[in-house]
């Protein structure tokens, strides 16, 4: 069972961290889209709508504390989850090592309350660290993409870009016939 479920775990994580699919439904990126780019848009307006969050991303994020907020230009943010993450990563390695040398070393201990106590502190230390490290990555995840988000909103609304009058070219799947299809679509309303 072991040996067929670590290949598989391996490949799952490499499956998904080359995939580009997003998880939240585009409005516009110029990877799915052939736009015209209006007059006046500044570089960095234009690398703001070029931001998306995919699988990638989340799994370095789940790594990286504070990455999607950094690759939103939001470092204030960026930090205090940094700041948050690193501090629970600290608890889960202090209740490791300690929980490590307790039970690895007996001469130390003569009164088994105090060992006990050792034990639970540990216990709650590490399930803080988790809770704080679980808690700073799904914030990042989430208020980072929606800055990213509003950023795009934001350029849209200015340059006055419709949805509804561009060329879309896209890839999906077909489940039934269990192919891939390139998509054209084209709105003249």
């Amino acid at each position: 069972m072991r040996a067929t479920f670590i290949p598989l775990i391996i490949f799952l994580f490499s499956s998904l961290s080359y995939s580009q699919i997003s998880i939240f439904e585009e409005k516009s990126n110029a990877t799915s889209e052939i736009i015209k780019i209006p007059d006046g848009m500044t570089y960095d307006e234009f690398l703001k709508i070029q931001k998306h969050i995919d699988w990638s991303k989340i799994m370095i994020a789940s790594v990286v504390p504070g990455f999607i907020h950094f690759y939103a230009n939001e470092n204030q943010k960026g930090f205090i989850v940094l700041g948050v993450r690193v501090l629970g990563y600290g608890l889960m390695s202090y209740a490791a090592v300690d929980q490590y040398v307790l039970l690895n070393n007996d001469n130390n201990f003569s009164n088994i309350s105090s060992k006990q106590e050792r034990i639970n502190r540990n216990a709650l230390f590490f399930t803080i660290g988790a809770i704080l490290n679980f808690t700073g990555f799904f914030y990042d995840w989430a208020d980072g993409s929606l800055s990213i988000e509003e950023e795009r909103n934001l350029i849209y609304f200015k340059y006055g870009i419709n949805e509804s009058k561009k060329i879309k070219l896209g890839l999906s799947f077909d489940s039934i016939r269990n192919t891939s299809m390139i998509n054209l679509s084209l709105n003249l309303d």
